[in-house]
């Protein structure tokens, strides 16, 4: 069986759809609401026949310059409809380990979230350093990656 198949999508908060993709601009930070960014995280999304579900994993979070590691520390992530989960810092990473086991299915399926609800998690990432002093284009390519345990 061939290996999980993932693909990400997100969305600000106030938009309607979901944009596919391995990059998503969320704009620019404003001092007086956090950015708010949903996030589905996809196993064999429009699949046509199974591949092995995706478990026993985290997620770390990283910037593209090491140098921006500090703006993790106004990062949080939460299971959609969930809990917060605290990042666990570890050098210039942040690691999103889930309270409890996560699966998302590999089953073939059709790509709506309301049927294909066991092939994929939906998350939020949450931006907010209300009162800090941050310069334009101070939070830049946070990167997601999926890590196997």
């Amino acid at each position: 069986m061939e290996k999980p198949q993932i693909t990400w999508c997100a969305k600000l908060r106030k938009q309607e759809t979901f944009e596919n993709g391995e990059r998503f601009y969320a704009g620019t930070y404003v001092d007086s609401e956090p950015l708010l960014v949903d996030i589905q995280l996809w196993n064999n999304r429009y699949g046509l026949t199974d591949v092995e579900s995706l478990k026993d994993f985290d997620i770390e979070l990283y910037f593209d310059n090491v140098e921006d590691e500090a703006l993790l520390d106004y990062c949080s992530i939460a299971i959609t409809n969930k809990e917060q989960i605290s990042l666990k810092r570890i050098g210039s990473r942040g690691i999103v380990q889930f309270p409890e086991p996560q699966i998302i299915s590999g089953e073939k399926n059709n790509g709506n979230p309301t049927e294909a609800y066991n092939n994929y998690i939906g998350l939020t990432l949450s931006f907010a350093a209300a009162g800090k002093c941050l310069k334009e284009n101070d939070l830049k390519s946070l990167n997601f990656e999926i890590v196997q345990r």
